[in-house]
């Protein structure tokens, strides 16, 4: 944990900096050792390549048809330092942005790449009101339910995995018919439980459970451009993640 830091990013008002830090000779052996491989998943059409895009540029594209991401695709490593003071350093190393898959075929890329921290981008327009094949909730409760396996019967991948995200993109859609800022909230209340309850269902290790650990953040964003939030919301997704990291 990096001490004093948390408080002074989540300070009230205070605008979230956040740059890629020019690479020192020293940044390519501190990248190997200290480096954290995130792995991005999902359903189809969800946003995931939009998260890999905003790692790599710290840019938002409006939202437009893109083409089906078809196979795994690398990003480069890339060194954010954020804050105010620019004290807490996030390294990403070769993330990995996963085609929407159905569960059982996603749960084998994270046996294959034994990540730090999974990226979990859910459509929230699908959460309610789609049929089950299309319901963003039941494909993160079968995910779950595989990781859960997969945690309590491989150590390694225990081991390595220190966090989870659960991004409930597209809120600028959910945020439009509320009627003020209040109403919003208590919508991303509503919708957060809707998450942990699938969490709390599935899951039971050292990772996440009900009654123990709880290394899973739950985030709203909106990651295109020209919404009410600009890249805001995008923003406080990667410092939610750097926080969760520097935990450990």
């Amino acid at each position: 944990m990096i001490s004093g830091v948390e408080p002074k990013l989540l300070e009230a008002g205070a605008k979230l900096v956040i740059e890629h830090a020019v690479p020192k000779l020293t940044d390519y052996g501190k990248m190997l050792w200290s480096g954290k491989m995130f792995l991005i998943l999902g359903p189809a059409r969800s946003g995931k390549s939009n998260f890999l895009n905003f790692l790599e540029y710290l840019v938002l594209e409006p939202e437009k048809s893109t083409p089906v991401t078809v196979n795994v695709v690398k990003g480069a490593n890339k060194t954010l330092k954020i804050g105010p003071d620019k004290s807490l350093t996030l390294r990403v190393r070769k993330p990995r942005d996963v085609p929407g898959q159905t569960p059982i075929h996603e749960i084998e890329h994270v046996k294959h790449y034994n990540p730090h921290c999974i990226v979990i981008v859910l459509d929230t327009t699908r959460f309610f009101g789609v049929g089950d094949s299309e319901n963003a909730l039941i494909w993160l409760e079968q995910f779950c339910s595989l990781l859960d396996i997969a945690l309590k019967n491989n150590r390694k991948i225990a081991k390595k995995l220190k966090s989870m995200i659960v991004v409930m993109n597209k809120w600028d859609k959910i945020a439009e018919v509320a009627k003020n800022k209040q109403d919003e909230m208590e919508y991303r209340q509503l919708y957060e439980i809707e998450v942990r309850n699938v969490l709390d269902k599935t899951l039971g290790n050292e990772l996440y459970s009900k009654t123990g650990a709880n290394n899973v953040e739950v985030v709203p964003c909106a990651l295109v451009s020209h919404t009410q939030f600009g890249d805001s919301l995008a923003r406080q997704l990667i410092q939610s993640t750097a926080l969760s990291l520097s935990r450990h």
